[in-house]
């Protein structure tokens, strides 16, 4: 994926095979800052090399979470969320540096069918491709 920005996080990591080759698929957020787990910013994104070497796949849908905030700026905690720390904290590099540890745990922790779209059923999409001529 090209972006004018570098990936903050990611979670959820799983290796995928299809027809012909294989890849890895996982959740994500790209930012120019300390972007927060929300519902706004999270994608599942699959990249591979199909096993020829000719074809870049590169897929990526929007997710959500129910204990996801809707946005990187909400103050909303919804129920089973983790606060978003405060960037006017004196110790705000060590309160995201403990936030992203947090929530890289909690969201690895949730079954695939508790995400919108279920990440089984976005698996089930990359899995029946075919790619080539």
């Amino acid at each position: 994926m090209i972006a004018g920005a570098g990936q903050v996080f990611h979670t959820q990591a799983a290796y995928l095979d299809f027809a012909n080759g294989s890849g890895v698929r996982y959740l994500t957020s790209y930012g120019q800052y300390y972007v927060p787990y929300n519902n706004h910013d999270l994608f599942y994104t699959f990249q591979e090399l199909t096993a020829d070497g000719k074809y870049w796949v590169s897929v990526i849908f929007p997710v959500n979470h129910p204990f996801l905030p809707p946005t990187y700026d909400s103050t909303v905690v919804p129920p089973g969320g983790v606060p978003i720390p405060t960037y006017s904290s004196p110790t705000f590099d060590a309160d995201m540096a403990a936030y992203y540890a947090t929530m890289k745990a909690l969201m690895n922790s949730q079954a695939d069918d508790t995400f919108t779209p279920a990440l089984d059923c976005l698996d089930q999409y990359i899995t029946s491709l075919s790619i080539g001529e």
